[in-house]
């Protein structure tokens, strides 16, 4: 009898014990997905405010950049901060993230680059948004700006991809990332594109134009593989 208690007693207990390993798994995966909510609202928000300020586009890509260098720093530990679906779509590929995880992050990204344009509308009153969403309405689908996206897309790529390999020293980390972004949106806009290079951005802004969404992610792709190829790994 006394065998079969202590039996019970600690299936009990591993069944307790799954149930919190369950939840604490859940915790750890929501955590993620609010710091890319967080992290790519924050980033689109700042952007759009720079835009309305009406600050020349290399001022803008250096705010963008510097948002994106602190909260590499600051929250990276906690999701690796990809803050674009691009960039997950890149470390899914590279098996770097589960593809569970993915869609998660993807989906949150999207949902935070939706409320900062929401939040932005109703705080700010310069015409900016609808105008952006005008141009994205009319912007031409041709070749030359899905690889101007692309460009954009291997450069930041390349950006994470040091980091990933740790191939920068850890304090450098997210200055590496930052200026590989801010790096990536001028490079686009010198090869004719908006800049955008980030899918969520694009379909908050009514971008469907699919050089705006496939450019990105063919070009983060294309960065990781040449790094990898590089590397050896």
């Amino acid at each position: 009898m006394l065998f079969l208690y202590l039996l019970r007693d600690a299936l009990q207990k591993k069944k307790r014990d799954n149930i919190i390993t369950v939840f604490m798994h859940m915790n750890i995966h929501w955590r993620k997905y609010a710091v890319e909510f967080l992290a790519t609202g924050i980033l689109m928000f700042v952007t759009l405010m720079a835009l309305a300020s009406g600050l020349p586009g290399i001022l803008i890509a250096v705010f963008a950049g510097l948002t994106v260098c602190i909260f590499f720093y600051t929250m990276s530990h906690v999701s690796g901060t990809h803050m674009n679906p691009a960039v997950t779509l890149g470390m899914l590929m590279m098996n770097k993230i589960s593809w569970q995880d993915a869609v998660g992050y993807i989906v949150a990204q999207v949902v935070g680059v939706a409320g900062a344009i929401a939040l932005a509308t109703a705080t700010i009153t310069n015409p900016i948004i609808d105008m952006l969403k005008q141009v994205g309405a009319s912007s031409p689908m041709t070749l030359h700006v899905g690889i101007a996206e692309a460009l954009g897309g291997v450069i930041l790529a390349f950006g994470f991809s040091t980091v990933m390999h740790n191939r920068a020293p850890e304090n450098t980390r997210g200055f590496v990332v930052g200026a590989s972004f801010f790096l990536g949106i001028l490079i686009s806009i010198m090869f004719g594109s908006m800049g955008i290079v980030n899918p969520a951005t694009a379909l908050a802004l009514s971008y469907f134009n699919p050089m705006y969404i496939l450019g990105p992610i063919i070009g983060v792709g294309i960065g990781f593989g040449i790094y990898k190829l590089i590397e050896g790994k």
